[in-house]
């Protein structure tokens, strides 16, 4: 189980980062 977690984590704060980098450029595109 840790072993898969270990390997699962940084895929799911790739995601993470990806969708918050995502929106804050449509915030960013939309104030400018």
């Amino acid at each position: 189980m840790t072993f898969i977690n270990k390997y699962r984590a940084p895929i799911v704060w790739l995601v993470v980062i990806a969708m918050v980098a995502s929106i804050g450029a449509g915030f960013f595109a939309t104030i400018f």
